[in-house]
């Protein structure tokens, strides 16, 4: 990450001279951060079911920021300006478009998970598809792709906020310092509030967020002299800047399908964290106000500020080490240090946030569907959770060494664990709408999908379709639907007491609304 460590001299300069004030943020902003973090450790119980799920209490303004906000740090605020830097606006249209349809499967998938997850207890996507498909292969399935998504997203966080880290010293501390101090930071808040906690500071760092943004743009336009102006100062590139397929001539229609489906599909609705989330909410019929919120909130994030971050950031810096750079170097360009420095810190602390999310979810996920469903079934509650405490220190140090040696653009990363996630969502629309589907479509279709996934999009082999027309990852979907259908109409689907327990339970308790609906075993 040594390229990373190169802060133009005026930057540097000015960050130094303004410490006391970047110092006193800090010291506001984490304060109330410590509030948040021991208020809900004093709520934290020794159940796994608090641990993980908040026991199932989390209302829709909670879920919908906390959400928001595990998908909008880092990536969003560091690697979506840098990719906007670099491609123009068709990125910016690409993630919104996609929010439109991640936002209506989270209302669609989300109330049937909870529903789901009420009736039999679940607390992961493993409990539900292996316990669907009656089959630890499926269940292991889920495993593999909480492993990829939640470690490639952690790595994604911890190289942000080590650059933030970076700038907010004005160079002084290296990037790798920053890497390791925001791990420790994290390591020690997943384990002392559990899934309240982190849900409780994504709401706030959500909302300072979404404001400061909005005070950046302000900032952006009073310095440029207006929209206009920020198009006017990219030059001969603002005609590609502002048009498909954007200036690197990549993104035409099907690469935006492509990138859709694993950025928004695969993050936003089929991550693991969302699963926890859609389980944890307290209501399922507010799952259509956090939809809702959730596109006012995107909307706001890149029309109002990711875009013209990214623009105005290849006019003031047409020549950076690393476009993830450009929001933090801009942000002490335009602002006051205060402010500056307010939009840095918080999102430093979001990022904090957000990759407390994934690694506690990647904890629960191995515990849950590897450590107890497959090698210990009697593990009690308090086994369970220590077991969690012992993967998330694990899985910090392990996202940390890689997040060192990780050079590349923060947004591609994300783009992978994406692609890796939505190669689940055959199975879950079989388990949750397609009484045809079959336990051997499950196992063919899912595994082909992850295995392909990762042969096109690391480049072991060529994918059949260029990847400047439609993206591997998207391929490797395509290919995984069409065998889970063909393969479910040729075999049995699943047993009768199955199918009740599932789809039947789906279809009272959306009919009528009973949320009390007792139900069938969910065994075979």
């Amino acid at each position: 990450m040594s390229a990373l460590q190169v802060l133009p001299p005026s930057i540097a300069d000015l960050v130094v001279e303004n410490y006391p004030t970047i110092v006193g943020v800090l010291v506001v902003y984490f304060a109330i951060f410590a509030v948040l973090s021991v208020t809900a450790h004093r709520r934290l119980t020794s159940s796994v079911a608090d641990y993980v799920l908040g026991s199932r209490e989390l209302g829709w303004a909670v879920t919908s920021f906390t959400l928001f906000a595990s998908i909008s740090s880092g990536v969003g605020l560091a690697g979506f300006p840098g990719t906007v830097y670099v491609v123009g606006l068709p990125f910016s249209i690409t993630v919104v478009f996609g929010f439109f349809v991640a936002v209506s499967l989270v209302w669609f998938l989300g109330r049937r998970i909870w529903i789901l997850g009420d009736a039999h207890d679940f607390t992961t996507p493993g409990d539900l598809l292996g316990t669907y498909y009656g089959s630890d292969t499926v269940r292991a399935y889920t495993v593999v792709t909480s492993l990829v998504f939640n470690v490639a997203y952690a790595v994604a966080q911890f190289t942000a906020g080590g650059i933030l880290v970076h700038v907010l010293s004005g160079g002084i501390v290296s990037t790798t310092t920053g890497v390791a101090l925001v791990a420790g930071l994290v390591a020690v808040h997943v384990v002392t509030t559990g899934i309240r906690g982190i849900a409780w500071l994504d709401t706030y760092n959500g909302v300072v967020m979404l404001g400061t943004v909005v005070i950046y743009t302000a900032y952006i336009f009073a310095d440029a002299g207006g929209p206009a102006a920020v198009i006017a100062g990219l030059g001969d590139a603002g005609a590609a800047h502002v048009s498909v397929p954007g200036t690197v001539g990549a993104f035409t229609p099907s690469y935006i399908y492509g990138t859709v489906v694993g950025l928004l599909i695969g993050i936003a609705v089929m991550a693991p964290a969302a699963w926890l989330r859609f389980y944890a909410t307290e209501d399922p019929d507010g799952l259509i106000n956090v939809g809702a919120a959730l596109v006012v909130m995107f909307m706001l994030l890149h029309f109002v500020g990711i875009y013209w971050i990214g623009s105005y950031g290849r006019v003031v810096f047409p020549e950076v080490a690393n476009p993830d750079f450009v929001s933090s170097l801009l942000a002490f360009e335009v602002m006051p240090p205060a402010l500056a420095a307010t939009f840095l810190v918080a999102l430093l602390a979001a990022i904090i946030s957000t990759t407390d999310s994934y690694i506690h979810t990647l904890s629960a996920t191995v515990t849950r569907d590897l450590g107890k469903a497959v090698f210990v079934p009697e593990l009690t509650d308090r086994a369970e959770v220590r077991l969690n405490y012992a993967i998330v220190g694990l899985t910090t140090l392990v996202s940390a060494v890689l997040a060192v040696r990780y050079t590349g653009l923060i947004t591609a990363l994300a783009v992978f664990a994406g692609g890796v996630t939505v190669q689940l969502l055959p199975a879950t629309l079989g388990a949750l709408v397609w009484p045809r589907s079959s336990t051997p479509a499950a196992l063919s279709a899912t595994g082909l999908g992850i295995v392909l996934t990762f042969v096109w999009e690391l480049g072991l082999a060529p994918s059949p379709i260029a990847p400047n027309v439609l993206p591997g990852l998207a391929v490797a979907f395509l290919v995984n639907l069409a065998l889970f259908v063909g393969v479910s109409f040729v075999t049995s689907s699943r047993p009768t007491a199955t199918i009740e327990a599932f789809h039947g339970v789906l279809h009272r308790r959306l009919s009528d609304g009973d949320s009390e609906d007792p139900t069938a075993s969910a065994s075979d």
